[in-house]
């Protein structure tokens, strides 16, 4: 088992399955959230290598919640991924999803660029 450790955060329970099946098998440690709320509570008790996070959420959406790690001295330094389905064109969200997030990945997304891209920003597990 890796000692790294990715943080999955979708309200969607599917896609958490399949990026879950995809990460385990390469070997890295997954954990999951449901919602903004939850990966921040979990960043913050686990420290995770690195957070895959969708931007459109209830309760806390992904921008909302990676701008409060960022804010957060504890988890400051972890890197966000964002998953999203939609363009995040209108120019104040752009310049904020460029601060608060680390990388950014369409959906539908293919596994391989997924792969490609985590180990660009965490390296192999």
């Amino acid at each position: 088992m890796s000692s790294k450790t990715i943080l999955i955060v979708d309200d969607d329970r599917d896609v958490r399955f399949v990026l879950g099946a995809i990460l385990n098998f390469d070997g890295y440690h997954v954990l999951e959230a449901a919602n903004g709320e939850e990966a921040l509570e979990m960043a913050r008790r686990i420290l995770p290598d690195l957070i895959v996070m969708d931007v459109h959420m209830p309760k806390l959406d992904g921008l909302r919640a990676a701008e409060a790690l960022r804010a957060d001295e504890r988890t400051r330094a972890i890197p966000v991924l964002a998953l999203t389905g939609e363009p995040l064109d209108e120019p104040d969200r752009a310049a904020r999803a460029e601060s608060a997030f680390s990388s950014r990945l369409r959906k539908p997304f293919v596994a391989a660029e997924l792969k490609e891209r985590i180990r660009a920003i965490i390296g192999d597990p």
